[in-house]
């Protein structure tokens, strides 16, 4: 979904670098998104689960260190927001998305890969 997204792919690498942990090794793949589940819970009921899923995914928008690299990483991370942000409907691989809620969003930088990172945090619920 994200890929269909012109603010998104418009700043990433090659139009196309989302993958999932771990970031990339090459600097030629970034800007990047990597996501990871934070956590992912189940309804349950008297009976057992009710169907009902709860998944916390935390998408890293990142841009190697340099001038104006805060900045694309925040933007990139805004772009990631909007774009999940009351999100409803099918993902290709067949779950059905209820909704999904921005939970949190935070500016982080890793020196020691010297990266500047924009997190975005987003809680999808979803029928199991």
């Amino acid at each position: 979904y994200l890929l269909t997204q012109a603010p998104i792919t418009s700043v990433i690498a090659g139009g196309n670098s989302i993958q999932p942990i771990p970031a990339p090794v090459d600097a030629a793949s970034y800007p990047a998104i990597v996501y990871q589940v934070v956590s992912d819970t189940s309804d349950y009921t008297l009976t057992g689960n009710d169907g009902l899923c709860h998944s916390r995914i935390m998408f890293s928008c990142l841009v190697s260190y340099g001038p104006g690299s805060y900045l694309t990483a925040h933007n990139l991370g805004l772009a990631v927001k909007d774009a999940l942000s009351g999100y409803i409907g099918t993902l290709p691989d067949g779950p059905r998305v209820f909704f999904a809620e921005v939970v949190n969003v935070t500016d982080v930088f890793q020196p020691d890969a010297l990266l500047s990172a924009t997190n975005v945090s987003v809680m999808f619920h979803y029928a199991d």
